[in-house]
């Protein structure tokens, strides 16, 4: 089965995507399409690795060519690190109301790799998914989606931009 890997953000736990970001909603968007869905408690500047599925992958029927990461904030930036580092692990990635850069030689891998930024119009970290996006498309990452929310904040991104992670995690798995 597909896999989603979320990650939250600073000052939050792994709860987060159960409980809050809209009432748990990336809960039943992974139910409703057969997915398995983990999401580990982060510290600072670490990530999901490719030893985290390969646990999971040991217990649960995981496809290991359809692991998706998404992350908020903070999280976002450890999935896009999590993918800069390990690129032909992962099948997506979603960056919302975070980012981080891409170096300027990035892994072949890297650039066929999907990415799907989201940010509010009154986030703070806009300016950063803007960099994200800015330098993806720089280093030539085939496929870049970015989508800013209009008059949307930093704390309820994740709610509103998770239909839209899903519609573009099914496109990508295709």
């Amino acid at each position: 089965r597909p896999l989603v890997i979320a990650m939250h953000g600073a000052g939050g736990s792994e709860n987060l995507f159960f409980d809050g970001y809209g009432h748990g909603g990336i809960v039943p968007l992974c139910a409703e399409r057969g997915w398995l869905l983990v999401a580990p408690r982060a510290g600072f500047l670490s990530s999901p690795t490719p030893e985290l599925v390969d646990a999971l992958a040991k217990i649960y029927p995981i496809d290991r060519s359809k692991v998706m990461l998404v992350g908020h904030s903070m999280g976002a930036a450890m999935s896009v690190a999590a993918a800069e580092k390990s690129p032909g692990r992962f099948a997506a990635v979603a960056a919302l109301g975070g980012g981080g850069r891409i170096p300027p030689m990035p892994d072949a891998a890297l650039k066929k790799l999907p990415f799907f930024i989201g940010v509010g119009t009154k986030d703070f970290a806009l300016s950063g998914s803007r960099a994200l996006r800015d330098s993806l498309q720089r280093v030539g990452v085939e496929r870049v989606s970015y989508k800013e929310y209009p008059e949307i904040e930093h704390l309820v991104i994740v709610q509103v931009a998770l239909q839209d992670v899903f519609t573009f995690f099914q496109d990508s798995l295709r």
